[in-house]
């Protein structure tokens, strides 16, 4: 038998349309999850183009200073450079959107995340959600979040 695990839903970015060279930030309450999946997906983008000049995630113990996390910092080089880069950013396509996931163990983790975004050449529609899990309670009803968590 498959046990449920406590989940909740946050929009870290919604739908929002950056132009060229557009910046974007998401921010992320952690406190009592023990794991994150944060999805981001954009728009199409030229054909072998970057579609996407900078794309990580950052932590911090408060809200206002954050710190790169290499392993989830992107690159738009060739390879990863060790202690800096942990992903290749894929390059853009005409017809196809895209979407990048990143699975975190949050119990090594500092309280906040932040998903920050730069746009490349072309403007684009950005969206990301956290899938919040593994919670140490219970969750009940957020209000803030607008979402409402049933736990069976």
């Amino acid at each position: 038998m498959i046990m449920l695990q406590d989940q909740k839903v946050e929009i870290m970015l919604d739908s929002i349309t950056c132009s060229n060279a557009g910046t974007a930030k998401g921010y992320l309450d952690t406190l009592g999850w023990d794991h994150a999946r944060i999805m981001f997906t954009h728009g199409t983008a030229a054909s072998d183009a970057v579609s996407m000049a900078a794309l990580a995630i950052t932590e911090a113990t408060n809200s206002a200073a954050a710190t790169a996390i290499p392993a989830f910092t992107g690159t738009t080089n060739t390879v990863t450079v060790a202690g800096t880069s942990g992903f290749i950013i894929p390059s853009g396509t005409s017809s196809v959107q895209q979407l990048i996931a990143f699975d975190i163990d949050l119990r090594k983790r500092e309280r906040y995340l932040a998903v920050n975004a730069t746009n490349c050449t072309v403007a684009s529609n950005w969206a990301c959600i956290a899938i919040l899990s593994r919670g140490r309670q219970v969750p009940g009803s957020d209000a803030g979040s607008m979402t409402t968590e049933v736990v069976g």
